[in-house]
């Protein structure tokens, strides 16, 4: 019995033994093991948010921002030009957002179907894609993803348009062959040991060389690429290659990227309302247009499909030795300039020049 009783003693302390240890705090030991963990996982989250606010977020906007461009140029050609640039910038928002136009996808305004939801869903359902996974709110999701999957680390971003302010503009800073793209917004990141509520404002320049201009892709039988000239230094022989290639080169009496998506062409009856900043054109070469070879038009894009002007002056209309030609087959049949384009835009001196007169 009094061995049983030693025994039975023995378990006793050791039991309470492990309780004491178990449940006594242990003090500096333990948390200076877990200091490098809890400061490595900082340390990670602050790389992470770096990430974000400098790579990531501006990548998806770039990429989206594009897209948008690209859609929207789309839109104008399937349906009409958008009234004026207050409206340009809502439907570029909502196509860079969310990939849609009055909430309707984008996708189902290019398919030439009526917009009734029961025809747009087979479109939806195909892999016939504009903006579907090219959105900003698509691309900000896989991060969220990402994030979760890979980092443990959970991301939130805004999941509708009214949690983003964005604006699309032309200034000196874009130049006339970017547009600019302002985004503002809040996310939150949350590591666990630390959380983080970012408030964002960036400006990106998305570039339009690449994109089909949309006075072509309504006006004209065939889509012109807006692509930037290499000349600098002008006469008639570069102006013959310009209008071979019908690239563009920059005006400031000219209209801008996105004064074309509204059809501002018009320069007010003689006052110019072009973009001194971002002003675009590029010349018209006749033998790819089904027109009579005497059309009365300067043959600058903006001047030729202008509606309220014959051209861009209201002035005389000269051809140009060596380029304009009345015969047909001939480069470039029945070409004119008026006389601003002639002289001071594209640098022609009066040798160059030969009054319109009687068309032969």
């Amino acid at each position: 019995m009094r061995k049983r009783g030693v025994f039975f003693s023995i378990i006793a302390i050791m039991l309470v033994l492990i309780l004491t240890i178990a449940f006594t705090p242990l003090g500096h030991i333990s948390y200076k093991d877990r200091i490098p963990s809890i400061s490595g996982r900082i340390n990670a989250g602050n790389n992470y948010v770096k990430s974000i606010k400098e790579g990531y977020f501006k990548s998806a906007v770039e990429t989206s921002g594009r897209g948008a461009l690209v859609a929207l140029t789309l839109l104008v050609n399937k349906t009409t030009y958008l009234p004026d640039y207050g409206s340009v910038n809502s439907t570029f928002i909502e196509l860079m957002i969310n990939g849609s136009v009055n909430g309707t996808p984008i996708e189902c305004y290019l398919d030439n179907k009526p917009l009734a939801a029961s025809d747009c869903m087979p479109v939806l359902n195909t892999s016939y894609s504009v903006m579907r996974n090219r959105t900003l709110l698509f691309r900000l999701s896989q991060m969220e993803n990402a994030s979760r999957d890979v980092l443990l680390i959970e991301t939130e971003f805004r999941k509708s348009m009214d949690g983003y302010y964005a604006r699309l503009f032309q200034d000196s800073s874009t130049g006339p062959w970017g547009v600019g793209v302002t985004v503002s917004s809040n996310y939150t990141v949350d590591a666990s040991v630390s959380h983080w509520n970012i408030s964002q404002n960036l400006t990106v320049i998305v570039p339009v060389e690449g994109i089909l201009d949309p006075v072509y892709l309504v006006n004209a039988s065939f889509n012109n690429t807006i692509v930037r000239s290499n000349s600098t230094v002008w006469d008639a022989g570069n102006l013959s290659m310009l209008v071979e290639d019908m690239k563009y080169v920059y005006e400031p009496t000219a209209p801008s990227f996105l004064m074309r998506l509204y059809y501002n062409l018009s320069n007010g009856g003689g006052s110019v309302s072009g973009s001194t900043c971002c002003g675009i054109e590029s010349p018209v070469n006749p033998n790819r247009l089904n027109i009579p070879k005497c059309t009365k038009k300067s043959y600058i894009d903006w001047c030729f499909y202008n509606r309220e002007l014959y051209n861009c002056t209201g002035g005389m209309l000269f051809n140009i030795n060596g380029v304009t030609t009345y015969v047909d087959g001939n480069k470039y049949i029945g070409f004119k300039l008026d006389l601003n384009h002639s002289v001071v835009t594209y640098n022609l001196s009066a040798s160059d020049l030969a009054a319109m007169g009687a068309c032969p």
